[in-house]
């Protein structure tokens, strides 16, 4: 996701300084697609020959098939979107950003294929950066879940990322998600792969688990990838549900530590830890933990 702003007279897209609101220009960069980096400069020039600094663009969201760039506008608001139209037809003509949209206005689709699995995803849907280092995660997950489980959890579910091959797992998933374009591709990509056995909840995770019982012992496993702050505010529901198996997908090393010890608190046991590199070049780490019932 890049950010934009109107400064000194013209247009720039970038990301925020880390710790700080101070914003920096990029050109490309070094850990996204290609096809991605081929983009940046297009939507560079072409902000700067429209120099409207009442242009109500506020991010730009990119994504790629491996094949071409896919490119969301966001102003903020439905009303703030309807001025972005001349942004998106002088962006269509180029090939690099022809596949461009207004966020919630026919924003583009495009497939991609993990460990078998076909899923439709757009711009404004969470998806990993890599496609290889997702399909591993998604492949650790499996092989630690194990197969014969009767009812799965998988919360912060997004577009069906773990949902969809933990069906094939399970009788029955439980797929919690609360942003609704990520839960119509979930939908979507559930039928396409025919995984009947997927119940689509959406509604935020604490609510779900805050609200819910289930009977002792009901609940085989619980799949979870929080957002970098952690799951702090669901772990007390978590553990009166009582998991058989915990897998906790984390993107944050410190909020996974800190989970992990309220969780040993409850009674659960850490099997498993293995790192994944996202971002290569970076310190930022994906984490895949499992947890036992002691």
């Amino acid at each position: 996701n890049l950010s934009s702003w109107f400064y000194a007279g013209s247009w720039h897209v970038g990301y925020n300084q880390e710790g700080s609101a101070r914003k920096v220009s990029v050109d490309s960069c070094p850990v996204a697609d290609e096809h991605v980096n081929r983009a940046i400069p297009v939507i560079s020039k072409t902000l700067g020959n429209i120099g409207d600094p009442a242009l109500p663009l506020e991010k730009v969201l990119i994504s790629s098939d491996g094949k071409k760039a896919y490119i969301t506008l966001t102003g903020g608001t439905r009303k703030k979107g309807e001025g972005l139209k001349s942004l998106v037809t002088h962006l269509a003509r180029h090939e690099e950003t022809e596949n461009v949209a207004v966020i919630g206005r026919d924003e583009k689709e495009f497939d991609f294929i993990l460990s078998g699995n076909r899923y439709t995803a757009s711009p404004s849907s969470f998806i990993q950066a890599s496609y290889a280092v997702n399909e591993a995660m998604i492949d650790t997950v499996i092989e630690w879940a194990g197969d014969g489980l009767e009812t799965v959890i998988d919360l912060y579910s997004g577009i069906g990322n773990f949902a969809i091959p933990l069906a094939r797992v399970s009788e029955l998933v439980l797929a919690v998600e609360i942003n609704r374009r990520s839960l119509n591709h979930a939908v979507k990509n559930a039928k396409q792969n025919d995984t009947g056995n997927i119940e689509f909840i959406n509604i935020p995770v604490d609510e779900y688990i805050g609200g819910i019982a289930f009977e002792d012992n009901s609940i085989d496993l619980v799949v979870l990838d929080p957002p970098r702050e952690g799951a702090r505010d669901i772990l007390d529901g978590m553990a009166e549900i009582a998991p058989g198996k915990i897998i906790y997908v984390s993107c944050d090393p410190a909020t996974l530590s800190r989970d992990l010890k309220a969780l040993a608190a409850y009674g659960y046991c850490l099997e498993k830890v293995k790192p994944f590199d996202m971002f290569p070049q970076t310190y930022h780490v994906e984490t895949i933990a499992l947890l036992t019932k002691k």
